[in-house]
């Protein structure tokens, strides 16, 4: 809850000084009213749907290697490999194949020669028969903490009244991880 619209005023941000922003939506969520409302610029904002995880990251390398200020990947957990896309579900071969994609993905992408900021939305998922600690994982492997710079986990806590109307809601924002 939040992980877009915190997207969102991160692009507001930029756009305010003048910089290019990109937005990768596997998630076919993008809508240009809502993004208007939050502040952003959407005639300025150039929005793509990839079809596969591969041409996700193919398209985000590009875009560093023409020194785009902003690049939004939201989010990692929609993003599906091209050889899972055009497989059947009964074909058990693909196991792992997520997060080992994502990290060549973010490897290539950091290894790129390029001073672009890159901000990646996931989601959380509970791990099942977890005992002990916390059943949170996020999907696509343990590269993305490896690569991020920051980490920024982001949760709904309760609503913004006006009387008996909801008007909005109230966002936590922890830092996991800062490098910066």
């Amino acid at each position: 809850m939040g992980k877009t619209l915190l997207t969102q005023w991160t692009i507001k941000a930029f756009q305010q000084r003048g910089l290019a922003c990109g937005f990768i939506d596997p998630e076919k969520t993008y809508d240009e009213v809502w993004f208007e409302a939050t502040g952003v610029r959407a005639a300025d904002l150039i929005v793509v749907r990839p079809q596969n995880l591969e041409q996700a990251f193919d398209l985000a390398c590009t875009w560093a290697e023409h020194h785009m200020d902003l690049i939004v990947i939201d989010s990692l957990a929609a993003l599906v490999p091209k050889a899972r896309m055009e497989s059947s579900l009964e074909v058990q071969e693909f196991m792992g194949l997520q997060p080992r994609k994502i990290a060549e993905g973010l490897g290539k992408l950091t290894g790129t020669n390029m001073d672009s900021f890159i901000l990646c939305t996931n989601q959380l998922r509970s791990k099942l028969g977890v005992v002990y600690g916390s059943p949170d994982e996020i999907p696509g492997g343990r590269a993305q903490k490896f690569y991020a710079s920051y980490i920024v986990r982001v949760s709904r806590k309760g609503w913004v009244k006006d009387g008996d109307r909801r008007i909005g809601y109230n966002l936590k924002l922890e830092t996991q991880k800062n490098k910066l």
